[in-house]
C-alpha cells in the first residue's frame, strides 16, 4: 500500500504517493531513469537488476496515478554471512525532469531509508552529492574505512541503520562498487553485490 504525502510548498494542490513497484510499472520507471540522466545506463543498471531479481527494494513516486520518480536498492552480502551485516546500495534515484526540485526525491529516499531499517538491514552505501545525501545522515565511508574502487572519497557514503554495523565498518574495507561488488582488504570477510 502507498504512502501519500504533500508535495513541499503545495499544500492541498498536489499528493504525492510512495509505493512499492508493480509489474505495469516496469517501461515507466524505464523512461523515468532515461528521462532523467544524460545516458541510458542508469535505466538499463534497473532493468539488469530487476532481470536477475537483485532490487532489494524498489519505491515508485506517483502524482494523481501517474508515475513521477522511482528509486532502487541492490543487496550487498558480506561472507561469512551474518545478519548484522546486511545492507543495500543506494542508487539509482530519478525523477522526471518536469518534477525535479520538488521533494520528491527526498521523500523517496526518506521512505526507502524507513523500509531498509524496518526490513533489518544494517546499512545503506551510495556515491552521490555529500550535500544532498548528508541531510539523510550518510557519512563520508572512509571516516568508517572504506574506500572504493573508483578512488572517489567524499562522494562515496554510508548510513549505519543498526549500531550492529559498526563491526563490519571497521578496519578498511575496499568496495569496488555500489552496484557491482564489495571486497575487504582482509580474507575472513568478501563484500559483493549479489548482481
Amino acid at each position: 500500500m502507498g504512502e501519500s504525502v504533500r508535495e513541499r510548498g503545495q499544500g492541498d494542490k498536489q499528493m504525492i504517493t510512495i509505493r512499492s513497484e508493480e509489474p505495469a510499472d516496469v517501461e515507466v520507471i524505464h523512461s523515468i531513469h532515461q528521462s532523467s540522466f544524460p545516458t541510458e545506463a542508469e535505466a538499463r543498471l534497473v532493468d539488469r537488476l530487476r532481470e536477475e531479481r537483485k532490487l532489494a527494494l524498489s519505491l515508485v513516486a506517483e502524482v494523481k496515478d501517474c508515475a513521477v520518480g522511482h528509486v532502487a536498492f541492490s543487496p550487498v552480502s558480506v561472507d561469512p554471512q551474518s545478519p548484522a551485516k546486511r545492507g543495500l546500495g543506494l542508487g539509482p534515484v530519478a525523477v522526471l525532469p518536469e518534477w525535479q526540485r520538488k521533494g520528491i526525491g527526498e521523500q523517496l529516499i526518506t521512505r526507502g531509508i524507513e523500509d531498509c531499517r524496518r526490513d533489518g538491514y544494517s546499512f545503506i552505501v551510495v556515491i552521490g552529492g555529500p550535500e544532498y545525501y548528508g541531510r539523510f545522515g550518510f557519512r563520508r565511508a572512509s571516516v568508517f574505512g572504506l574506500a572504493n574502487e573508483y578512488g572517489v572519497d567524499d562522494p562515496f557514503m554510508v548510513l549505519e541503520l543498526s549500531a550492529k554495523c559498526q563491526d563490519i565498518v571497521y578496519p578498511a574495507l575496499r568496495v569496488k562498487c555500489v552496484t557491482t561488488s564489495f571486497t575487504q582488504r582482509f580474507p575472513d570477510q568478501v563484500f559483493h553485490n549479489q548482481m
